[in-house]
């Protein structure tokens, strides 16, 4: 009893009756959760037109629920629309798992046929990292590769001056870039998969949940998009301070759990099934990083608990 009252508040945590309210769709422009479709959820009408991509399981194993691209042919195309001419701030987010790495296919590219035709664009870099393209003399790269054949949630932001990069709600400091400048709109679609014009440039992989904002999103917001999943609740508020950073997640041999330990207190980890039984524990944790294995754990969701000073709570998936 006294276990599953624990995952309940476990739960709660993560639900309507916490400290800080964030609203992942302010200024929200076009969210594609592609949920048998390329229909944008976010309300401003950017639907998309699918060519050749073909719908398939995401990251949590839901049939229907991203679209692979084969890197010949296959992109996604919305038209031009006013809402999605950004000017001073920007965001874009979403999740990939690539087949391979195709210098310049773009996730995401409002862009025409050449550099300065570009308003926004995220795509491939030689080395296998990720390159933001769309200032007027200059772009912003990630300074490692993103490995092959497994999911992982890029994001890219804009506040009018500084650029960043973050890779599984981790920032890349070495991407950082200053422009203080603008965004040029353009009257060109927003195209899925392909850099445009994509005589060669196709994406060759896994896509899903993309969004594009007119603005920047701070550290908590892409911590929230980062987990948003593992919980059922999409309009999430948390105290972000006090939740794990688990990467990769979901993972099937072994992820990281990452929490503020500043001063190196003694902490204790627990795992529970959603039965609310505890199937591992462990003792005297001084550090701020745990290198999980998966062991014998059989696939399913779990919910995770740090007790020390604080306590910090999160879910993980093991596939």
């Amino acid at each position: 009893m006294k276990n599953l009252l624990l995952i309940m508040a476990i739960i709660l945590a993560f639900a309507d009756i916490t400290f800080a309210q964030v609203n992942l769709d302010s200024m929200l422009v076009a969210y594609y959760p592609f949920n048998g479709n390329a229909i944008d959820e976010s309300g401003n009408g950017n639907n998309g037109a699918v060519n050749g991509a073909v719908l398939t399981e995401d990251r949590f194993g839901n049939e229907n629920s991203a679209f692979w691209f084969d890197g010949i042919s296959s992109f996604i195309e919305v038209p031009d629309n006013e809402s999605l001419d950004i000017v001073s701030e920007i965001s874009i987010s979403g999740w990939l798992k690539k087949d391979s790495n195709v210098p310049w296919a773009s996730m995401v590219t409002k862009g025409g046929e050449s550099m300065e035709d570009n308003n926004y664009t995220i795509h491939n870099s030689v080395d296998g990292g990720i390159i933001f393209t769309g200032f007027s003399d200059t772009s912003c790269m990630s300074s490692v590769g993103i490995a092959i054949n497994e999911w992982h949630f890029v994001t890219f932001t804009w506040d009018g001056y500084i650029g960043k990069i973050y890779i599984d709600s981790e920032v890349d400091s070495l991407s950082f870039i200053s422009y203080d400048g603008e965004l040029y709109p353009n009257n060109f679609s927003l195209f899925i998969g392909v850099d445009h014009p994509g005589a060669t440039e196709f994406f060759h992989g896994y896509l899903d949940d993309i969004r594009i904002y007119k603005r920047c999103l701070n550290e908590e917001e892409i911590v929230l998009l980062f987990n948003e999943g593992l919980t059922n609740v999409k309009k999430q508020k948390i105290q972000a301070a006090y939740q794990i950073k688990i990467s990769p997640n979901p993972f099937n041999i072994k992820t990281t759990i990452k929490f503020p330990n500043p001063t190196h207190s003694n902490y204790k980890l627990s795992v529970f099934n959603i039965s609310g039984n505890k199937v591992f524990e462990m003792d005297n944790i001084k550090t701020n990083k745990i290198e999980f294995e998966k062991g014998n754990l059989p696939e399913g969701v779990y919910l995770i608990e740090l007790k020390g000073e604080k306590v910090f709570r999160g879910k993980m998936v093991v596939k």
